[in-house]
């Protein structure tokens, strides 16, 4: 478990794909003036991604920030989109984010209809006159 004496990592200092994207590597300088050097294969670079998105969103934002009254710091965007996954019987829900990550949620068909339930009654009230 890190200490408030650990060294933290203040910048990324350099980002790399080899080519034909055999592998991905990210240099971290820390506050302490150190560098550390991380390689991944693309797989694990996109597990490690999603662990660390999944990481922020449950502690950060919290699962129940809503009902709680918590300020949710929303991701805005660009585009969105929801495709059929016929094999795994479920709704792939896409976004792309303003700074053009990707990211594409599963659903099953029980989810996807009660968020299709909640978008239109959050569109009405949104739309509603103040």
């Amino acid at each position: 478990m890190a200490t408030a004496d650990d060294a933290i990592v203040t910048e990324i200092a350099n980002t790399y794909v080899s080519p034909g994207a055999q592998l991905v590597e990210m240099e971290f300088k820390n506050s302490d003036g150190t560098h550390q050097i991380l390689r991944f294969s693309p797989s694990k670079m996109m597990g490690f991604i999603r662990k660390v998105l999944e990481l922020f969103l449950n502690e950060k934002i919290g699962k129940d920030s809503r009902r709680s009254g918590v300020d949710v710091q929303a991701f805005p965007a660009a585009t969105t989109y929801a495709e059929e996954d016929t094999v795994k019987k479920t709704v792939l829900l896409h976004f792309r984010l303003k700074n053009g990550i990707p990211v594409v949620l599963s659903l099953s068909l029980s989810n996807a209809e009660r968020l299709h339930q909640q978008i239109a009654e959050a569109l009405k009230r949104t739309k509603r006159p103040s």
